[in-house]
């Protein structure tokens, strides 16, 4: 049997929650029944964890689960199996551009992990933003660099 853990889609988006619902991580911890340290990892975006503890936090920000909390294989602009009055109705504090993880710009670029890997490298890659041990970028950003990088390439060879 595997286990399920869920990370936070966005440390900025937890905390913007948490703000509108006037607390603070210690107040979140002790509500949720954890310890300001792991709300304080999950804001960092250091921690995961599991679907109870995900739904408790997000019962006390008054959001759904899905909008707080996201698997590995799930982003922003996936098609999860949400409801569709849930999709109707974004929350308020729903984020236009999200930031997204290496794996996400890879799939979003239909580019290998290896490939954009070697493109960092070399100073070629996107640019990445580090926050604590992950890559982040906006998706807007990665979007655009893909469209500078590759659009480019093809007007080269066209000539």
């Amino acid at each position: 049997m595997t286990s399920t853990t869920l990370a936070t889609r966005s440390p900025h988006r937890l905390r913007a929650a948490m703000r509108a619902a006037g607390l603070d991580g210690a107040q979140l911890a002790k509500s949720a029944g954890v310890s300001r340290a792991f709300v304080s990892l999950l804001l960092n975006g250091r921690r995961r964890c599991n679907p109870t503890i995900a739904a408790a936090i997000a019962q006390e920000l008054s959001q759904p689960v899905e909008y707080l909390f996201t698997t590995a294989m799930l982003s922003d602009d996936s098609h999860n199996e949400m409801e569709d009055e849930v999709l109707s109705t974004p929350p308020a504090l729903m984020v236009e551009d999200p930031y997204l993880g290496f794996d996400e710009v890879a799939a979003l670029c239909n580019i290998k992990i290896k490939t954009l890997r070697h493109m960092r490298a070399v100073g070629t890659g996107p640019p990445f933003h580090k926050r604590g041990q992950l890559l982040r970028i906006r998706k807007s950003k990665a979007l655009d660099w893909y469209r500078d990088t590759f659009e480019n390439d093809a007007e080269d060879t066209e000539d």
